[in-house]
């Protein structure tokens, strides 16, 4: 297995476009902390889409970030231009986080494009920290992840259990804030 699959082959960012986060959350974090980490998680692809983690952005992927306080809703019907982060219920049972991706995912894959992102954190079924606690879910572990598939990835094989990307999560998990190799690979590949 190559550890790495796409929402769609060849479907990534052709242009980069800001996000911004309501970081309101019944876990009582920090706003400032959870920008701050969603940022950095962004960041982690970015370094890895030229191959090497730690070389620097490798791609501006994801444009820059900000702060508001304005409700937020994620898209389901047809995108509206914004990436939007924030956390609220999930109706899908199980799901700890949902990020839908809209985009041109048919055609030749040279024509092939991603367009809009939206992130759901579920803080109705799930207390989450920035630190690990084995009672939580870490928030930079999970936005690594969905980080991952706003930038055009999938879930690997299931037998891929330490790639980032992998479809599984638990309390306390800290291992996906790093990327691993089938996750680099892919991501290099795409960009």
């Amino acid at each position: 297995s190559t550890c790495y699959t796409y929402l769609a082959n060849g479907a990534k960012w052709k242009s980069t476009e800001s996000w911004v986060m309501n970081a309101a959350n019944y876990s009582g974090l920090n706003g400032t902390g959870l920008i701050n980490t969603q940022d950095a998680a962004l960041a982690r692809w970015e370094d890895a889409a030229d191959g090497t983690v730690g070389s620097g952005p490798g791609y501006n992927i994801f444009g820059n970030g900000s702060a508001t306080s304005s409700a937020l809703v994620a898209d389901t019907s047809s995108p509206d231009n914004q990436n939007e982060v924030y956390f609220a219920n999930i109706s899908s049972p199980g799901a700890i986080a949902v990020t839908i991706v809209w985009g041109i995912f048919a055609g030749p894959p040279s024509g092939r494009e991603l367009v809009e992102w939206d992130q759901v954190y579920d803080d109705v079924d799930y207390d989450w920290s920035l630190t690990g606690a084995t009672s939580t879910m870490d928030f930079d572990n999970i936005a690594t992840h969905e980080n991952g598939h706003a930038a055009g990835m999938d879930h690997p094989d299931d037998s891929c259990t330490e790639e980032t990307m992998y479809r599984f999560s638990d309390f306390g998990e800290t291992k996906k804030r790093d990327l691993n190799p089938g996750d680099i690979t892919g991501i290099n590949a795409l960009y």
